[in-house]
Order: C-alpha cells, then structure tokens, then sequence
C-alpha cells in the first residue's frame, strides 16, 4: 500500500564459492503502475567483508638515509565514501636472524586521525638503511577496527646487504611519475 516490495536474496551459495571476496548486487526493478505506465531503475548493493579499507602510498618508490619520507593513508568504504577514524601509525623496521626469519620491531610509532576526506599524512625521516613496514591500525566511530601497511626499502652507507629480502626480481622507480626527458632512477632488487 505504501509503494514498497521487501525482496530477500539468499547469498548463501556466493559466500561459499567466494566468501574471501567483496561482492556487489546489481538489482533491477520494473514496477508498472495502475495507469499501465512503466518505469525501471537499477540500484546496487556492496556486501563488504570489512567495513572499510585503508589504502596506504608512499611520496617515493625508495628512499637513502637522510630522505624525508611522506607516507599517506586513506579510509573509506568500498563506495568511495570517506570514514572518519583514529588509530596508531607505526613503523616498524624488519630484521633477520641467522636462518633468515623476518621478525618486526617498532621504531617509532604516532597517534593519528583522518581528516574529512578519510585521509592522513605523516612525515618521517630515513635514519638507517633497512626494510621497513608501516602499520596504520584505524577505528572508526562503530569501534570497527582496520589495519593497512606499506612495505618499502631505505638504502644508504652502515648498511651490510644481508639485512634485505626479496621476493625474486623486482624493479622499483624512485617517483610514481616522469615526463619526457626526465632520468628514471631504480630499485633493482634480486
């Protein structure tokens, strides 16, 4: 009597099929009236596996020590919408023992909070060559947490080789961008 339908969707089969995935219902509505006029419209509908994402980049590719190193991260659900959230950022620096297991060590760590457009910087300074991972923990005004990270490598003098691991061959430009003419510096690692 109102004008609305109540249409439930078994998803049961996609969850196990494709329960480590995010998925996304397109739905069409045709509704004719009493007139025998017709009118259509599609809507869509997320189902998230988390209640947002954070999305986390660095200014550079890699750094030497002395670099400033501005890292940005962003908060927001699948739909683009920004999320207001506060957490802790910290840096850790990845260290192996004599068998080549990684562990992690906190070095430094910031209390932080998005802005308005879900997003938040930090300026860091290269100290020491290593690999380092940022670890960006975020809660959001549900109390709904979300952990994002950025893995990246500083290079610079002190440093003995064997504090390094990588994953096969891996070529990594200093800037995201360059323009005609400009020298493209890399990362070669092995």
């Amino acid at each position: 009597a109102n004008g609305e339908a109540v249409v439930n969707i078994d998803t049961a089969l996609a969850k196990q099929l494709y329960g480590e995935e995010d998925h996304e219902y397109t739905l069409t509505v045709e509704v004719r009236d009493a007139s025998r006029r017709t009118i259509t419209t599609i809507g869509k509908v997320i189902a998230a596996r988390r209640p947002f994402k954070v999305y986390s980049w660095l200014a550079r590719g890699f750094y030497r020590v002395g670099d400033k190193i501005e890292a940005t991260f962003q908060a927001r659900t699948l739909d683009g919408t920004a999320v207001a959230a506060k957490g802790q950022l910290d840096l850790l620096k990845i260290e192996y023992d004599a068998e080549a297991r990684p562990s992690e060590r906190v070095v430094a760590s910031f209390d932080v909070a998005t802005n308005a457009e879900g997003e938040l910087q930090q300026l860091l300074q290269a100290d020491q060559p290593g690999q380092y991972r940022l670890r960006v923990r975020l809660r959001d005004a549900a109390q709904q947490e979300v952990e994002g990270g950025y893995l990246f490598t500083v290079r610079g003098a002190g440093g003995r080789g064997t504090e390094f691991r990588y994953s096969g061959l891996e070529l990594v430009p200093e800037h995201r961008h360059y323009a005609p003419g400009d020298t493209v510096r890399l990362l070669v690692t092995a």
